[in-house]
């Protein structure tokens, strides 16, 4: 953008003041260029401003602008004045030959004929012709010739330099072609820079990233062309791709984009082949193995073919799969590659392994020999040996072998396998189908996976011995004790028998016998199988000896048993006998019926005992036992809630319970509550009382058998209650003494007792000390003194006070029958024994309970609930006396008048309206009435107590009260350290209903003369307390309550001159200044309803007067009308201080005015 001024001068003008301006200012849009031809779009605006003398408005001026000779005229009619005014703008487009610069001239003109000064201006100014012209800027635009990139290629394409595919070796020479390149404007085609890049992603190259590049020179202007590249360790499966940048003699700046093109893929070996053998040992003569082949994976996609070689990197053999191969020792190894068409792949070896044949080098064996008579002394007598061999290799199999003969040469062209284990220990051939009496050797073949070994026999032999005979049962008794027990069935049994027998005699060719044993054996019934032997302890083993075996048997009951003996030799052959009667494990009494039926104490149709209050027996009836072998009776009491049994009647006679075919038995209650008392039903081991309800107690009686056996099932009675859990329980004739503590600092602590008093509920009392007796104020604590219930439990957890809150004065001053006839709500739900204090003995409670506030009197009649652990509740204990509640409120009061008088002292007018004290909803009764009985004045009590144990006497309760007057200069009350502020307390003993009228200050020194606040707070002492009322010689009340109100501020103005002169400073209404920092200029004061600062200007500057007021309320902190500028945004910071309608200060920083 450019811009050309001209300033003119008409001719017999001031050339300083009287100077008018034109303005043209032009600029062109970016070149474009199409072929040979560049174009771009001039644009000019014209403006004229005039001098001072003006505007000129009204009168028509004739315009125009020329550009490149192209010529646009306008009329112009609006006001010329001081100011740039646009009067016209002018756009041409201008076309040219792109490899020339072209210059565009401009002029401009303004001709307003009817007015000299602005007729006939024109650019060039050094054209104007009524006066003198001057020019600054020039009105010539150049354009430059356009220079443009050369094209970069249409195609590019990259090829093998020998071969076809888009496939190549790491080192192979690649083709590089491209063509449709052109020359930029003024910019012809000097050479071509080739790129190629190798990346594993097909990543192309740019001008910066390349893995290489060369410069191919071509003739200018050259528009296609080619070159070779010969790569070098070129990556595996990475690609190549080549691009082709457009390079002409304008320079850099001008060369094309780089254009890319086709890609080639730098072969990857081929995977190798995996190969799976038919085998991989052949036996050691050797055999043929086929081998199945699969080619490796290409991850170039081509076409992949097998070949092998028996050596490696021998000749290869191209093979489809699968192949059989000949495979022997010295030759047993094969090399397969897969070829891709270009390369091979590394080798799959494979070695197939020649077996070693299995050689048996020698068979150990070692022999129980067993003692008996030989048949030959040489081969020893065995049932059992052990055998192992010694091979040359490890094998897959093993196969045993016996030959026998009934003499001692044993021929082995017979033989019979019986074993495959690798090794025989202690292998029992008494179980084999060798003749017992024969002799017998042991041979062995092993094999592996490929082939067998040749058979070797042991070098020795052995003779199997004959078996052992039985012996002969003479009696058995069905008890180990070797007696019958009187009354039971002889062939029933409980837990074993005894059994006698006589061992048999030992003939030629036997062994000798070394166990003779009781045994039995078990079934279910006479359909059923046997179950195994089981045997007892050894007897004699002399043959022939008697031998006696007293034994536990283990049979279920009802089972039979059979017993008998076995003889075994020292070769483990065993003889048993069985004895010709069979036996029966004896079966459990039982009853038919399983009820027991129970009669007792009974609550809602149930059983239930209460152990420390039941008065009744308990009786048991059911149908009697059946049992075979006699019966004793026993009943015991289950507490299924805590899983205890507790025996209550322990081997009773079935003589002294039954009665035809029905039992019955009585328990006393004495007896049943001595033994429900248990430690184990307690709740906790180290508990000293029961404190329980067991709601699941079944009594269950079962019987014994002469065998000692319990019967099978139980007579069980219905669920039945225990209950050991009692209600605490309070005398009938019990009350709460109900007393007051006065002083609350004390409830806490070791002299609490010392402040509480306990009404007296004497007839003889009057009226007067009734009421003050019984009210009580917030700050204060009612006191509930009682006994502890009576609790077999020891569980009362908590009391629960209830309160009769009315407004009618109960009949009497005493407990009767009218107190329960009150509507009661809960004061507490829960005080915790906790939290009571004990009185004068340990049963005694103390309880005090904080007041809290009232708006209103109210009488208040009490009862009391102990609550037990189960939440039972007892009975109720009423107060012993009625209470009365006091209201305790801020008092209302009211500064009437505040003056200074000529003493210099304060002279206050205040009244009272309502103390803060007694008031009730019945008109009845009043803080002060006509009556002493209806009259109930709650801060001026009689009232005298020790505010600590050790105090030697009682302190009495004086009601007085205190008017503090506070005045200040500033109407700061809170600020009660400043100077500005005083005050003084005027201590009155006057009674309280008759409080207001007037009082006086002492002299108040400086502050006299000058403009006060004025306001006064009450206090009204009302009992006992806590306190911040510390009036030094006047008296210290920090252990009273109090109630207390602060009055409105009234202003009082002294007489004082409206100015006040000093010097360097000025007061206006008031003569009170900071003499302490001594840093004011000006104060003015409001002054009764006087209270505004007005200040007035008027403003002419727009040729009219326009009044403006601020105005500032010194009442209320307050300004209205004032405009503050903040300045604006692009000023150097500003700060400025407002003021809200409350007064609050705030500020603006930086500017909000442009």
């Amino acid at each position: 953008m450019a811009t050309v001024t001209g300033s003119f001068v008409a001719s017999g003008r001031n050339p300083s003041v009287e100077i008018q301006q034109l303005r043209l200012v032009y600029s062109n849009t970016s070149i474009t260029v199409s072929g040979s031809t560049a174009s771009t779009t001039v644009s000019a605006t014209l403006s004229v401003k005039r001098d001072s003398y003006g505007p000129s408005f009204g009168q028509t001026a004739v315009c125009y602008i020329t550009i490149d000779g192209n010529k646009k005229t306008a009329n112009y009619t609006d006001t010329v004045d001081t100011s740039w005014r646009t009067v016209m703008s002018h756009s041409v487009k201008v076309s040219y030959t792109a490899s020339s610069d072209k210059t565009i001239s401009l002029g401009a003109g303004f001709n307003m004929s009817s007015n000299s000064k602005l007729k006939g201006l024109v650019l060039p100014a050094s054209s104007y012709a009524y006066g003198t012209g001057t020019q600054s800027g020039s009105l010539s635009l150049k354009l430059a010739k356009q220079i443009t990139k050369c094209g970069a290629p249409t195609s590019v394409t990259l090829t093998r330099n020998s071969g076809s595919g888009s496939t190549i070796l790491p080192n192979e020479t690649i083709k590089i072609s491209w063509s449709g390149a052109k020359s930029g404007t003024s910019n012809t085609i000097a050479t071509y820079q080739v790129y190629y890049r190798i990346t594993s992603n097909d990543s192309a190259p740019t001008t910066s990233t390349y893995s290489g590049t060369k410069n191919v020179d071509v003739t200018n202007g050259t528009t296609s062309g080619s070159t070779t590249i010969t790569l070098s360790g070129a990556t595996r499966g990475y690609t190549v791709v080549a691009g082709v940048v457009t390079r002409g003699t304008a320079g850099s700046s001008y060369y094309s984009g780089i254009k890319t093109g086709e890609k080639l893929k730098v072969n990857s070996l081929p995977g190798a082949p995996s190969v799976t053998p038919s085998a991989t040992t052949v036996r050691s003569t050797g055999n043929n193995v086929s081998f199945t082949v699969t080619a490796g994976s290409d991850s170039d996609g081509q076409t992949r073919t097998l070949y092998y070689s028996r050596t490696s990197g021998g000749a290869k053999t191209k093979f489809t799969s699968p192949v059989s191969l000949s495979i022997s020792s010295g030759n047993n190894s094969v090399y397969f590659y897969t070829y891709d068409g270009m390369e091979y792949s590394s080798a799959t070896a494979k070695t197939i392994s020649i077996n070693t044949k299995p050689v048996i080098k020698s068979i150990s064996t070692t022999k129980t020999e067993l003692e008996g008579i030989n048949g030959s002394a040489s081969i020893p007598l065995v049932r059992k040996a052990s055998f192992s061999a010694s091979l040359n290799k490890t094998v897959t199999s093993y196969t045993w072998y016996f030959a026998q003969s009934s003499t001692s040469s044993i021929s082995t062209s017979t033989k019979t396998s019986f074993s495959t284990s690798s090794s025989l220990s202690n292998y029992n051939f008494d179980a084999l189908s060798i003749t017992k009496g024969y002799y017998y050797k042991v041979g062995l073949i092993v094999s592996d996976a490929y082939e067998s070994s040749d058979i070797v026999w042991e070098t020795g032999s052995a003779q199997l011995p004959k078996h052992p005979s039985a012996a002969t049962i003479t009696s058995i008794i069905n008890t180990k004790s070797g007696t019958t027990i009187a009354g039971t069935n002889a062939n029933q049994f409980e837990d074993g028998v005894t059994v006698k027998w006589t061992n048999p005699a030992v003939s030629g060719g036997m062994l000798d016998i070394v166990d003779s044993k009781a045994i039995y054996r078990v079934r279910a019934n006479s359909g059923s199988s046997w179950g195994g032997i089981i045997g007892t302890n050894n007897g004699s083993l002399t043959p022939g000896a008697a031998n006696t075996s007293f034994f536990s048997v283990s049979a279920n009951r009802g089972y039979q048993v059979q017993f008998g003996v076995r003889i075994r030799d020292s070769g483990d052959a065993t003889a048993d006998v069985y004895y010709s009667s069979l036996f029966t494990r004896a079966q459990l009494p039982y009853f038919a019926n399983t009820t027991l039926n129970i009669t007792g104490p009974n609550e809602a149709g149930k059983v239930t005992v209460r152990p420390y209050t039941n008065t009744t027996p308990l009786g048991f009836t059911s149908i009697k036992a059946i049992s075979d072998n006699g019966a004793r009776y026993y009943l015991d009491c289950i507490v299924n809630d805590k899983s205890v049994t507790i025996t209550f009647i322990s081997n009773k006679d079935k003589a002294e319970v039954e009665n035809g075919d029905s039992t019955s038995i009585e328990i006393a209650a004495d007896t049943v509550n001595t033994l429900l008392k248990d430690n184990r039903l307690k709740a906790n081991s180290g508990d000293s009382v029961w404190n329980n309800n067991y709601s699941n107690v079944t009594y269950r009686m079962y019987v014994k058998d002469l065998f000692g056996n319990t019967s099978s099932n139980s007579v069980i009675t219905s669920a039945t209650n225990v209950n050991f859990i009692e209600t605490p329980t309070f005398p009938t004739s019990q009350t709460i003494t109900m007393g007051i503590q006065y002083y609350l600092p004390n409830k806490d602590t070791d002299s609490f007792a010392s402040s509480i008093k306990y009404p007296s509920t004497e007839s003889t009392i009057t009226a007067k000390q009734i009421n003050n007796d019984r009210m009580y104020n917030p700050g204060e604590a009612i006191v509930f003194k009682f006994n502890k219930p009576h609790d077999y439990n020891e569980d009362v957890v908590a009391y629960r006070i209830y309160a009769a809150i009315t407004d009618t004065r109960p009949l009497s001053i005493s407990k009767d029958n009218n107190y329960e006839e009150y509507e009661y709500s809960v004061l507490e739900d829960r005080v915790l024994p906790s939290s009571m204090k004990t009185g004068e003995t340990e049963t005694e409670l103390i309880y005090q309970r904080a007041v809290d506030s009232r708006t209103i009197n109210k009488f208040v009649i009490f009862y009391i609930v102990a609550i037990d652990s189960h939440n039972n509740v007892s009975n109720k204990i009423y107060s012993n006396t009625y209470l009365v509640g006091c209201r305790k409120q801020t008092p209302t009061a009211t500064l009437d008048s505040a003056t200074v008088n000529e003493q210099n002292k304060i002279s206050i007018s205040y009244s009272i309206q309502d103390l803060g004290g007694s008031q009730f909803e019945n008109s009845l009764y009043k803080y002060k009435a006509g009556t002493d009985e209806n009259s109930y004045p709650n801060f001026e009590r009689d009232i005298s107590i020790k505010l600590n144990s050790s105090d030697s006497a009682e302190t009495t309760y004086t009601p007085k009260t205190f008017i503090h007057i506070q005045y200040c200069l500033d109407g700061d009350f809170d600020n009660q350290i400043s100077t500005n502020y005083a005050y003084q307390i005027i201590p009155l003993d006057t009674d309280y209903p008759s409080l207001g009228g007037t009082v006086q200050s002492e002299d108040i020194g400086t502050f006299g003369g000058k403009k006060l606040y004025i306001r006064i707070r009450v206090v009204l002492l009302t009992g006992f307390g806590e306190s911040n009322e510390n009036y030094g010689n006047i008296g210290d009340y920090t252990k009273y309550n109090i109630v207390s109100t602060t009055t409105e501020i009234i202003t009082y103005y002294a007489d004082m001159p409206t100015v006040s002169h000093r010097a360097h400073h000025v007061g206006i209404n008031t003569n009170n200044f900071d003499d302490l920092n001594e840093n004011e200029v000006l104060v003015i004061s409001d002054f009764m309803e006087r209270e505004k600062i007005v200040l007035v200007g008027t403003d002419t500057s727009t040729g009219e007067a326009q009044e403006y007021r601020i105005t500032i309320y010194l009442k209320q902190g307050k300004i209205d009308g004032a405009y503050i500028p903040g300045g604006n945004w692009d000023e150097e910071e500003t700060i400025s201080l407002f003021a809200v309608d409350d007064g609050t200060p705030f500020y603006v920083q930086g500017g909000g005015n442009d």
